[in-house]
């Protein structure tokens, strides 16, 4: 069960919570659900208290998968793993300052990811090791704030395309100008603590190369 509790966590926060804000925006706009629709919410049917929570956790789920598709298609790929990159040099500049070693603000050393990077060696060790669990859930916590940061992108940018489709120039330009780089830049801020955690966890469990000089391109 524990094993299981981080990755339902991560679908909650990466997944839902930005699906669950995508329904609510389309809600909004709309101003009024379809007859249809709204007959779904109303009426002291047994059975809708059960239908209707589901109905709506699976469709913000689907919507949060989608995101996730979105996240690695191009042209979009080269600018998520480019920021990817530019966190884990950061936590590893970070580590290495805090090491004592010689980093000069570059990344004197990087991880192999070839064949197996150091994500998917925690992966494989808090799957494997019942007592390396906890490490790889603290990790998967903060790749689960990242990912939520980035996919609430998603319905903001919606927002902003109906926001100027309505001539709301002004809540356009807010949304744009500053919601989407605030995500941005605490998605950021997420992910490059979640590199740390899982640098400073992959040396005290063995698994960084000491002399390879390749940059992470998981695009985890």
């Amino acid at each position: 069960m524990d094993k299981l509790i981080p990755f339902f966590s991560y679908d909650i926060m990466s997944r839902m919570i930005p699906g669950g804000v995508t329904l609510a925006l389309f809600g909004y706009l709309r101003g009024r659900l379809p007859e249809p629709w709204a007959s779904l919410f109303t009426g002291v049917q047994s059975w809708k208290a059960i239908v209707v929570p589901l109905t709506l956790g699976a469709t913000a789920y689907v919507i949060g998968v989608c995101y996730e598709c979105i996240d690695y298609s191009s042209p979009l790929r080269r600018l998520i793993l480019a920021a990817d990159n530019a966190a884990f040099c950061s936590a590893w500049s970070t580590f290495c300052n805090k090491s004592n070693k010689d980093a000069s603000g570059k990344v004197s050393q990087q991880l192999e990811v070839s064949s197996l990077c150091l994500w998917e060696r925690l992966v494989f060790k808090g799957g494997q090791d019942r007592g390396q669990s906890s490490v790889f859930a603290h990790c998967h916590r903060f790749q689960a704030e990242y990912k939520m940061f980035l996919h609430l992108i998603y319905p903001t940018i919606l927002f902003v395309v109906f926001a100027l489709c309505r001539h709301k120039l002004l809540l356009g330009t807010i949304a744009l100008g500053i919601i989407v780089p605030v995500f941005f830049y605490f998605g950021y801020q997420r992910n490059e603590r979640r590199w740390l955690q899982a640098i400073y966890s992959g040396k005290e469990l063995g698994l960084l190369e000491p002399e390879v000089t390749c940059a992470p391109q998981n695009g985890v």
